[in-house]
């Protein structure tokens, strides 16, 4: 996971960058040794471009088995910051060709409707039990 440390060429490239987004809470991080840092509290993360935070995430994915948006979200944001992140884990999780397959389709049950009143007596309770059995 070290490699994802992304150095910038320059100071004036790291400011282009943050002057030239629109992301407002990029434009509050700080340059450190040629890093944008991302400071709240106890907590400093590292800002990594869109590309290089698809790498990582993917990494993260695979290696943790799998795992799904709010678990990838957990531990990526432990020491990263990436504008957007929802739609790039969006596009992880629903390009995974494994997690797609091993995804369990939900069954859709058909709508409730209203029967009417029953003719004969227990016609109401029959059609409920012949229903369930045959759907």
């Amino acid at each position: 996971m070290e490699y994802v440390l992304w150095l910038m060429k320059s100071e004036d490239e790291i400011k282009s960058v943050q002057q030239n987004t629109n992301v407002r809470t990029l434009r509050k991080c700080r340059i450190e040794n040629g890093l944008i840092i991302k400071e709240n509290d106890d907590l400093i993360r590292y800002y990594l471009p869109e590309g290089e935070a698809i790498k990582e995430l993917t990494l993260l994915h695979n290696e943790y088995g799998h795992i799904g948006k709010p678990h990838m979200l957990e531990h990526y944001n432990r020491r990263y910051y990436t504008p957007r992140l929802d739609d790039i884990l969006e596009q992880i999780v629903s390009s995974c060709d494994i997690c797609l397959k091993t995804k369990t389709e939900r069954k859709r049950r058909g709508l409730m409707g209203i029967i009417g009143p029953a003719q004969n007596p227990l016609e109401d309770s029959l059609y409920r039990l012949l229903r369930r059995r045959n759907g």
